[in-house]
């Protein structure tokens, strides 16, 4: 099966698509879907699997983020108690500050009102940061109740797209800015006319499609609070599984990135490493084709979102490349990128530092280094690299 996806916007949205509809796709068939980048548009495909008479009623595929004070009964599937995370959170800042120890915030804490040794989710910190973006959208939940309520008419749903034998859910989804950053404050007329995402009427979103970026969400998103905003990283498939980006999402968003121009420069950096590791030149199991990186993965769709008080807006839409330096075909060339890769901030599995690691981004005479670095990061010109040394 096969399935082509226009990038309609030009932004992450597009890439929260493909990926999501490669979920699905895996999902229901039981094969591993893959992506590939063609410019304009995705290719989702996989091989044989189970075959559409025998599909079963797909989950939603993305996370349903509960708050008991506000969502009425917590729902079937796959869900995060927003409130009884934040406690924990708020548990282990309270615990650092006091006893100075480093603990990792997947640490398993005594939540005091029970005393039930719970963990921190691993996306909460993720759904936090979230939540300032998607303020009091709620389509999201809304859509995962119909979905975990109504699986018949979630399966039908999911066939008349794959299969092209397209029907009406009768469902609603509001648009939001998150999953379509093209829209609302930032990109529209700074004041009163269409200047927030409800401006955009319900008609103009497509229920599944916006499902699908859900579902994408969590597979390739990771959000960052900067300043008085929020920095929106998606991984942008080359030629990959989804499974695979699902899996390099999940090693970045343990890392704990921080920071403005760092967090550009490390992101990239981080993601190459972990790219490289996982590569089958490394005994692992992501094919880089006797390729550089930036074929498999094409680098980030970002995204920045100034706060606004109860609303933000988009200020930046860019893009970041991984590294095409030279082909990965040996563990040598493995090495070799990994020593380029780590020589700036050093390798924290090992917790080495290295020279821009001293470098601070409130101190004037130290960002045009970094902003220097990320230009060759991201141009890969000789004569950056150069200038970048001076």
């Amino acid at each position: 099966m096969k399935i082509e996806i226009q990038k309609a916007s030009n932004t992450y949205a597009d890439t929260l698509h493909a990926v999501g509809m490669a979920s699905l796709l895996s999902e229901l068939t039981g094969k591993q879907a893959r992506i590939c980048e063609h410019g304009a548009s995705f290719t989702v495909s996989c091989d044989d699997g189970i075959q559409p008479e025998n599909w079963l009623p797909p989950s939603p595929g993305f996370l349903f983020v509960w708050r008991r004070s506000k969502d009425g009964a917590r729902p079937l599937g796959e869900t995060l108690d927003y409130e009884q995370q934040k406690q924990i959170a708020e548990t282990l800042k309270k615990s650092k500050a006091t006893k100075g120890a480093k603990r990792s915030v997947a640490q398993a804490v005594q939540v005091e009102s029970n005393q039930i040794l719970v963990e921190l989710h691993p996306e909460y910190r993720m759904c936090a940061t979230m939540q300032s973006v998607k303020g009091t959208w709620n389509s999201d939940r809304t859509l995962f109740r119909w979905l975990t309520d109504e699986p018949k008419k979630a399966l039908e749903l999911a066939k008349s797209h794959l299969l092209k034998s397209k029907s009406k859910s009768g469902i609603k989804f509001a648009n939001g800015q998150l999953l379509n950053p093209c829209s609302g404050k930032g990109t529209h007329a700074s004041k009163s006319v269409a200047s927030g995402p409800r401006e955009i009427a319900h008609v103009l979103t497509e229920p599944f499609v916006e499902w699908m970026k859900l579902r994408g969400l969590y597979r390739a998103l990771l959000a960052y609070r900067v300043n008085d905003g929020i920095k929106c990283f998606v991984i942008e498939p080359g030629e990959i599984s989804e499974e695979h980006v699902a899996i390099l999402r999940s090693e970045l968003r343990a890392l704990e990135l921080w920071g403005n121009i760092t967090l550009d420069i490390q992101s990239v950096l981080r993601l190459t490493a972990i790219l490289v590791e996982h590569s089958k030149a490394n005994n692992g199991e992501i094919d880089l084709y006797n390729d550089s990186p930036d074929r498999v993965i094409r680098g980030f769709r970002q995204s920045y979102f100034k706060s606004f008080g109860k609303v933000v807006a988009l200020m930046n839409d860019s893009f970041l490349p991984v590294p095409d330096w030279f082909p990965v075909k040996t563990e040598n060339d493995v090495q070799a990128y990994l020593q380029i890769v780590r020589e700036p901030f050093g390798d924290r599995i090992n917790v080495r530092s290295g020279p821009m690691s001293t470098l601070r981004e409130d101190r004037s005479d130290d960002i045009p280094i970094l902003q220097s670095y990320r230009r060759w990061l991201t141009s890969g010109l000789v004569k950056d690299f150069l200038e970048m040394h001076c």
